[in-house]
């Protein structure tokens, strides 16, 4: 890397004689723009997808849902939950990688289904082992411990599945907010549904923040001219005095 920008920085100013200021100029602000915009893309491309899943919430009549997503558009609750639901579909058929990920989401599925019977330190270690779940405060172990109690007794493997994807929800929603946890466990969402939804949410922002760059673009474009052409105005003011 040390020696990867010099080297371009020399190439791409190779020949171009007086205009060499504007061309160092440009490959200056090109490592800015990747520093800068690309913070600003991601919170679009965030804030955007989360706005849509409150829409779609809305729209399959899920309002408790809807409105915890609004209530917090950098914390997505139904995107934790897909996150973790996702870890079920690997399949030990598609490969080694994919069989050890089978058999890590096996073994976090069964040691989910035996924090129930855990108490004090052996359900906190349990409890910390799980996806998401290792920077849990005591509050929010207290939390998790109290909602399972919630859960009904699982009937077959989806459920366990749909539960399991609840680890989200299970450890941070409490008090008033219990309500959308009931919700969530009476109504399971149908996660392949969502997962479909929620690609959709994904490829639409990433699309519409393009205009970011875009505009970045045409700002430095057009100082770019800008300066090129005063250059060459001092350029022409100074060579009759130099004559």
């Amino acid at each position: 890397m040390s020696l990867m920008f010099p080297t371009i920085y020399g190439i791409a100013l190779r020949g171009l004689g007086s205009e060499v200021k504007l061309g160092a100029a440009g490959l200056i602000m090109a490592i800015l723009g990747g520093a800068v915009i690309t913070p600003y893309m991601g919170s679009w491309i965030d804030n955007t997808t989360v706005k849509n899943q409150v829409a779609y919430f809305e729209s399959i009549n899920r309002p408790l849902i809807a409105q915890a997503e609004a209530a917090d558009a950098r914390k997505s609750l139904s995107g934790a939950m897909l996150a973790l639901y996702r870890m079920s579909e690997a399949s030990p058929a598609d490969g080694e990688e994919q069989a050890r990920a089978a058999g890590k989401f096996q073994k976090n599925l069964e040691t989910f289904f035996t924090l129930p019977s855990l108490e004090g330190d052996a359900f906190e270690q349990a409890a910390k082992s799980l996806p998401g779940c290792s920077s849990l405060k005591p509050r929010e172990l207290a939390v998790f411990k109290a909602n399972l109690e919630r859960l009904p007794a699982s009937a077959g493997r989806e459920q366990q599945i749909q539960q399991f994807s609840l680890i989200p929800a299970l450890s941070t929603l409490s008090g008033n907010q219990a309500e959308v946890l009931d919700n969530l466990i009476a109504l399971p969402l149908d996660m392949k549904q969502f997962q479909t939804a929620q690609e959709n949410f994904v490829e639409k922002a990433v699309r519409s923040s393009f205009f970011i760059p875009i505009i970045c673009f045409a700002v430095v474009l057009i100082y770019g001219f800008f300066f090129r052409n005063t250059h060459l105005k001092k350029e022409e003011e100074e060579k009759p005095a130099q004559a």
